[in-house]
């Protein structure tokens, strides 16, 4: 949607992908002995037309609070927007912020460094529901490396300012 801003945003993702995967490719090193099989969750159509309408009401909200708190707060707004969008979806946020973008309401910089905090919540969320939902065992095998991408993320936020 955006070609032009590849250039702000892959250094800073990239950030995040390469602790990551060293994490998993370490992990899997090291329990290659070990392997077992979970369940297979029970997937459902992403086509669906519930799902479809839910995302374009997400997207809709996110567009109007981004482009809102962006003008009246600045970049702190767009920033609280990312986090909280980020909590649960980072598709809405990264479209809507994209959208601002080509429509000139926003620099590549404050785009980026939203999306970045968009997935930062979003992985955090994700491993805290892990620990609820999948207990000790498996929070145990995927904090590592989840928390290696959000580290990897934090710091080229860090880097970048």
């Amino acid at each position: 949607m955006a070609p032009q801003l590849l250039r702000t945003l892959l250094p800073l993702l990239g950030s995040g992908l390469l602790p990551g995967v060293v994490s998993l490719a370490y992990l899997g090193w090291r329990n290659r002995a070990a392997r077992g099989h979970g369940p297979v969750p029970d997937i459902k159509n992403p086509t669906e037309m519930r799902t479809a309408l839910v995302f374009g009401a997400i997207y809709a909200v996110v567009l109007l609070l981004a482009a809102w708190l962006s003008d009246i707060a600045g970049e702190a707004g767009l920033y609280a927007v990312a986090l909280v969008s980020g909590l649960t979806d980072v598709d809405a946020i990264t479209l809507s912020n994209l959208r601002l973008f080509n429509m000139g309401a926003l620099p590549s910089g404050q785009v980026a460094i939203a999306v970045v905090l968009a997935i930062i919540a979003n992985t955090l969320f994700k491993l805290g529901l892990v620990l609820v939902a999948g207990g000790r065992p498996l929070f145990g095998r995927c904090a590592g490396t989840m928390a290696a991408v959000a580290a990897g993320l934090v710091i080229a936020l860090v880097l970048a300012k």
